[in-house]
């Protein structure tokens, strides 16, 4: 997890234009896939960890860059902001390998390398968990 350095910069992305309607699509079959394994499976066990386990602390946040390939298998994951808590992290990355593959990728969502990209957090607090209001959807390249 350390190290990982994020492929999508405010240099090298441009805004979603029309292509909005479909990322909005595209995000909620991911969550789909998602959710049962990060708020169903982990934030589950999380709640029956004894009391005071670090783990337990609403605040955390993780932040996740994910490239999907046009197969929907992930063509790139890393952490680009960590929660503080490498375990949280990992969890976040496990369940994010977990609910691969995805459904293909619309072509029109594609970025110039061919995979779709999104900053996708991973909260803690269960309100926020895994949902897409906190996946920023990006596009790369000319």
């Amino acid at each position: 997890m350390d190290g990982y350095v994020a492929v999508v910069t405010p240099h090298n992305s441009h805004p979603l234009g029309d292509a909005r309607l479909a990322f909005a699509t595209y995000l909620n079959a991911v969550h789909y896939a998602l959710h049962p394994w990060f708020a169903d499976r982990f934030l589950e066990w999380v709640d029956a960890r004894p009391m005071g386990d670090p783990l337990a602390d609403s605040r955390l946040v993780v932040r996740i860059e994910l490239a999907i390939a046009s197969d929907g298998t992930i063509a790139r994951m890393g952490v680009v902001k960590s929660s503080g808590l490498a375990a949280f992290d990992a969890s976040g990355l496990e369940a994010f390998a977990k609910a691969a593959p995805y459904p293909p990728t619309p072509p029109e969502i594609r970025s110039a390398d061919g995979n779709v990209w999104a900053h996708w957090e991973l909260h803690r607090d269960e309100v926020y968990a895994c949902s897409t209001m906190n996946a920023r959807p990006l596009v790369i390249g000319p």
